[in-house]
Parts: C-alpha cells; sequence; structure tokens
C-alpha cells in the first residue's frame, strides 16, 4: 500500500479493485465448497481441496499487502484460528502480522510535523527513523524523551482514513451479497455487524481514545503486578499520534524464544486465559484485537534461570476495545457455572435469553445434542478436540442431522466482537500448549462464582433481615399507639384486625427470612468445607436439611 496523500481517482480504482476481487473470490468458495459438493453430489472433485485452500488463502495474503487497510487486519483475524483453520492456512497468513509494508520516513515525518507542530528533533532527544513494527493503519518508531525516558511513538499512516473509508464501501457492498443467503440472513445481523465494525474500526483511528482506553486497563489490572500496560504521554499525544511508554518482551508467538528465556508456554495460556475471564466477566471492558503482534511476554527474575521463570503479560494496542453491559456479564457468569455442573436446561435457557439461540428452539433436542457432547468431549484438550477421527465426526453428524438442519444459532450483535476475540485466544491458547483444554480452565474460575454468588446471597437476605429487624423493634411503639388510640374510641375496632393480620404476616415473612438465611448458611458452609473436613460437612448438610424440613412444615 504506497498511497500516502489518496488522490480521488487512485481511491475509485481501489474500489473497484476491491469490489471485483471480493465477488470473485465469494463466487470461487461458494461454487467449490458448497454447489458441487451438496447441490450436485459431486464431492470427488475435492480431491484438491486442500491444495485450492491454500491457493485462496494466498491469493489474500498477497491482496492484503498490496491493499493494506481493512484487509490485513481481517487477514490477521484468521491467521491467529489455529484452532478452526490447519496449519499450512495460518502460516500463509501469518505473514500479515509482519510482513506490513511501513511508510517511508518523510511522509511519517510530515505527520508529526502536522500533529505536533514542531520537528522530531526539537521534541525528542532522539528518534529512530526505521519503524519497528508497522500495521494496518499505523506504525510505531522508538524514541528517547529530554527527561531521558523511553518511549513508543505510535503514528498513523498518512491517508488511511481515506482508504478505510473506501475499504468500508467495498466491504458493505459484499455484505450486501451475503444478505441474500436466508441461512445467514437469518442468524447473523449482518447490517448491524458492519455497522459496529465500522464505529469500532472509525474509534481505532483516534489515538486519544485509545490512549484513555490504555488508563482504564492499567486501573483494571492495578492489583495484579504480573500484567503491564504501557502509561501514555498526554503532551505528545494527538488524534492521529500516540505517544506510550516503551515496554520490551518476547513475542508471545515466538515459542522458543519463551523456552530459551525459561518461560512455560503452558502457564503462559494460563495467564492469558485467566487475564482475559477478568476482562470479559468482571469489567466489561476488554481488549478485542489480541493478534500475536499485540501480545508480549516480559521475563522476570535472573535471566540465568531456564526453568518456571516468572514473567509479565504485556498488552499494546488499544484501539479495538469491547464492552460487556452488566446484564449480560451476570447471565454469562451463570453460564460459566451451569457448563461446569452440566446443567444443560439452564445453558439453553441462559442461552436464548443472551440471543445466542433462536426462541423457537428445540430444548430436549438440544439438552440430548449437550448430554453427548459433554459425555465425551467435556475437558479434552485443544490438541484431542482437532484430532477427532473425521468419521466420529459424520456419526454426530448423522445423530444430530436435525439440529444442524435448522441450525438454531444466531449471533447477537453485543457479542460480535467477543466472538472474535474468543477466536483469536483460542488459537494463541492452542498454539502455546496444544494441551490447553478452555473448560479446565474455566472449572476454578466457576468455583469462585459459585462462592461469590453464595456471599452475594447471604449478603442480600442479611440486608432484608435488617430491614425487618429495624421495623419490628418498632413494633411495640405503634402497637402501643394503636392500641391507646381504640381506648379512646380513635379508631373503631373493625378497622385494627387488617392492621394486626399484616403485623401477623410480616413476623412470619421475618421467620422465614431467618430460616432461609441459616440454609444458605449451611450450604455454603458445606461448599467450602465438603473436600477438607468431612465431619463439618456432614454437620453442614443435616443442617441443611433441617432447615428445608422446617419451610416444608411451615407451608402446611
Amino acid at each position: 500500500m504506497a498511497i500516502y496523500h489518496p488522490h480521488p481517482a487512485d481511491l475509485r480504482r481501489r474500489f473497484w479493485t476491491t469490489s471485483l476481487y471480493l465477488a470473485s473470490t465469494l463466487v470461487e468458495i461458494w461454487w467449490w465448497e458448497v454447489v458441487l459438493p451438496y447441490r450436485f453430489r459431486l464431492g470427488f472433485l475435492n480431491r484438491n481441496a486442500v491444495e485450492r485452500r491454500q491457493g485462496w488463502a494466498k491469493e489474500y495474503r498477497d491482496f492484503a499487502l498490496r491493499m493494506g487497510g481493512v484487509w490485513i487486519k481481517l487477514g490477521q483475524f484468521f491467521s491467529s484460528r489455529a484452532d478452526v483453520l490447519p496449519p499450512d492456512i495460518t502460516a500463509i497468513l501469518a505473514d500479515l502480522q509482519d510482513e506490513v509494508q511501513p511508510v517511508p520516513w518523510f511522509a511519517i515525518e510530515e505527520q508529526i510535523i502536522r500533529e505536533l507542530q514542531a520537528r522530531p528533533e526539537q521534541v525528542f532527544a532522539d528518534f529512530d527513523k526505521t519503524a519497528k513494527a508497522a500495521a494496518s493503519l499505523g506504525q510505531v518508531h522508538f524514541a528517547r524523551l529530554h527527561t531521558g525516558e523511553e518511549v513508543a511513538v505510535k503514528v498513523q499512516r498518512p491517508g488511511i482514513r481515506a482508504i478505510i473509508e473506501v475499504d468500508l464501501r467495498a466491504l458493505r457492498g459484499a455484505i450486501n451479497t451475503l444478505k441474500n443467503i436466508s441461512f445467514i440472513r437469518r442468524r447473523v445481523k449482518l447490517d448491524a455487524l458492519y455497522e459496529e465494525f465500522a464505529a469500532t474500526l472509525r474509534l481505532e483511528l483516534d489515538y486519544v481514545a485509545e490512549a484513555r482506553h490504555a488508563e482504564q486497563f492499567a486501573e483494571n489490572f492495578k492489583d495484579d503486578p504480573h500484567v503491564d500496560l504501557p502509561r501514555p504521554y498526554w503532551p505528545l499525544t494527538t488524534v492521529r499520534i500516540l505517544t506510550l511508554e516503551r515496554i520490551l518482551g518476547i513475542k508471545i508467538n515466538e515459542y522458543e524464544a519463551l523456552e530459551r528465556a525459561g518461560i512455560s508456554r503452558a502457564e503462559v495460556a494460563e495467564k492469558m486465559f485467566s487475564v482475559y475471564l477478568k476482562q470479559v466477566f468482571e469489567d466489561g471492558f476488554f481488549h478485542a484485537d489480541p493478534h500475536p503482534g499485540n501480545l508480549f511476554i516480559r521475563p522476570r527474575g535472573e535471566s540465568g534461570r531456564r526453568v518456571n521463570r516468572s514473567f509479565d503479560l504485556v498488552f499494546i494496542d488499544f484501539g479495538m476495545v469491547g464492552h460487556i453491559s452488566e446484564r449480560s456479564r451476570a447471565l454469562m457468569r451463570r453460564m460459566v457455572i451451569a457448563t461446569v455442573q452440566r446443567d444443560y436446561a439452564e445453558l439453553i435457557r441462559l442461552s436464548k435469553e443472551l440471543g445466542f439461540l433462536l426462541p423457537e428452539a428445540d430444548n430436549r433436542a438440544l439438552i440430548a445434542a449437550l448430554e453427548t457432547l459433554f459425555d465425551r468431549y467435556y475437558g479434552m484438550s485443544m490438541a484431542e478436540l482437532t484430532s477427532i477421527d473425521y468419521a466420529e465426526v459424520e456419526q454426530l453428524i448423522q445423530q444430530f442431522r436435525d439440529i444442524i438442519y435448522d441450525f438454531p444459532f444466531q449471533i447477537p450483535q453485543d457479542f460480535i466482537f467477543l466472538g472474535r476475540t474468543l477466536g483469536i485466544l483460542s488459537g494463541i491458547a492452542t498454539g502455546l500448549d496444544p494441551q490447553f483444554s478452555p473448560l479446565g480452565g474455566l472449572e476454578p474460575f466457576a468455583r469462585r462464582l459459585i462462592g461469590a454468588e453464595a456471599v452475594g446471597a447471604i449478603g442480600e437476605a442479611a440486608r432484608e433481615a435488617s430491614e425487618l429487624a429495624v421495623l419490628l423493634v418498632a413494633l411495640p411503639r405503634r402497637l402501643d399507639r394503636l392500641l391507646r388510640r381504640i381506648e379512646d374510641g380513635d379508631l373503631a375496632e373493625e378497622a385494627v384486625q387488617p392492621a394486626l393480620d399484616r403485623l401477623e404476616g410480616i413476623e412470619g415473612a421475618f421467620n422465614r427470612l431467618t430460616d432461609t438465611i441459616m440454609l444458605i448458611g449451611f450450604s455454603a458452609g458445606w461448599y467450602f468445607t465438603r473436600e477438607e473436613e468431612g465431619r463439618i460437612s456432614y454437620s453442614m448438610i443435616a443442617g441443611a436439611a433441617w432447615m428445608i424440613w422446617r419451610q416444608l412444615k411451615g407451608r402446611r
């Protein structure tokens, strides 16, 4: 991509070049992957499918490197999907993480002068004119401030805003074509997907917003000493220039370098997974572009240590972020608990409430499918899952052909970027540790959630009990005033009985609430002592059973 200040004629040419490439590629994929094998039953023609798909990957890589802009970002996403794409495909697309050509120095220097109103040598004590990293929207140069601090300066590519708008127009054309396919239109709100993608991409072009994102992440992880986030230098930051603290590290997919440094790849995968669990389920604010070029590992401790060396996880590039509402996070936390507890009915109910399943989906068929899948594959590593025999997959397809035919799944708009992020993370984790199991990583997190919910329930019950206690403390005075008014003739006797009935109801409610608090306490006590103290655990079970019996007796 060698356009620095694109002319309108260049932009028109780019639009038609991109649109024709997308149209021809979609038609070719549709013909070979759908029409021939499924419409004409000519699957035997797919004997060269591997070579053909590799050819598509090479064509797309060359196209993206030539055109830049949006297309590099899409290629980086697919290059990180080692969990669903074969290694020979991801290896071809991996070039998009490193081979983006930087803009020449003269264009970068002009951009700095326009934004900072000064030449680089006036603002910085030292500025490396060679780009250390080049991406689709900008490139990074290392520099040193006059105060001696080492910084990384991210400079936006000149003319990239006009290029992005042209690419988005071409992408809109491709989406309008895909909307004609009822199967896709029914399950993905393509217009909403496009609007959210476009809005996020435009936000990435605002480096002031990116600096604020970096500060927000730093605040969220201030209590985790093993997560590093560079701080921005605001006097040297504008919409098109971002100056951040310089933090060096090993790229997360440089496996040999990690091993030479004594870093456990499995521990890196676990740390990355736990950090994202916090971002998604607790903060509701997550780094939505975690491709390997944006994640680094910084070794700690003695440089001579070669086994199980501690490390920090370093994030850079905070342009693309995602948000999750508190309601969605609460439902997702319950889904984690239901997954670990294998509560299939609850999983399906929550999936419908979140919008992952169509309302008319057959619950019984889905429960049967989940039972089979969990029994066979729960706890498997990604390596084991990807090595499942094709005959077994065909058997599953036959067994659940009704569900597959109906395909009652959809992608809610709020989860589009979360799905993309989890897809990339799954690929990175698999590359780091083929034995990594996402469900295995969820179990300790789910136990913590269960404990937190139990404590929360006790706290809520205690709050209600305190409110009732305040009311009951005031009851004697109020009752005394009520009786005096009856004696003085100020209140008819028939008007008193409903009030007394209400008082009895309040007393009964208080008794039931007290029993409920004790039941929750016994249940929580059993949960936390079930593995360590046998007799204490049995006592907790007995106490919970007694409380249940009291409540059932009280309802008779």
